[in-house]
């Protein structure tokens, strides 16, 4: 089963890369924006707010995201965690499971998979947030369970 878990991993992945540099190619760099700021992680920490000064305009917020995986765990999980598709792989991470991350500016696909391989029968949940909203929410049961959350996140 790990074999096929590997395949459809890499599968994913790839698709995800390729999407996201269509949607980089198309609007990271249109009316003179420049390319995404390199992501970080933040730990339950208010926004930052600043304000723009009146002869200025409003400068373009961050994007933020929040990958949530829930269920009977543990789990094998890997996400995207930039805004140019680096991924991250969790190998047997305990369950419930969540990241928050400063993904910048610009375009790019947000996507969590988490793969459950247990002798008995389970559940496993993921959730997406971005910017606060929730774009994503899938659930899967059985020995193998298996669920992708995604978004295209435009500029």
């Amino acid at each position: 089963m790990g074999v096929a878990a590997a395949v459809v991993l890499s599968m994913l992945l790839c698709i995800g890369g390729v999407v996201v540099a269509l949607a980089l190619s198309r609007g990271g760099h249109q009316n003179g924006t420049t390319p995404a700021a390199a992501p970080t992680a933040r730990e339950s920490q208010p926004p930052e707010e600043s304000s723009p000064t009146p002869s200025s305009p409003p400068a373009a917020a961050d994007h933020v995201i929040v990958y949530e995986v829930t269920g009977d765990g543990p789990a094998n999980i890997s996400y995207v965690q930039n805004a140019k598709g680096g991924t991250k792989e969790l190998g047997s991470a305990d369950l419930p499971w969540r990241v928050e991350l400063n993904m910048g500016q610009g375009g790019f696909l947000a996507t969590v998979l988490a793969i459950r391989i247990a002798g008995a029968k389970g559940t496993l949940h993921c959730r997406l947030l971005v910017d606060g909203v929730e774009v994503s929410k899938r659930q899967s049961q059985g020995r193998v369970a298996a669920v992708t959350c995604a978004d295209l996140v435009l500029g």
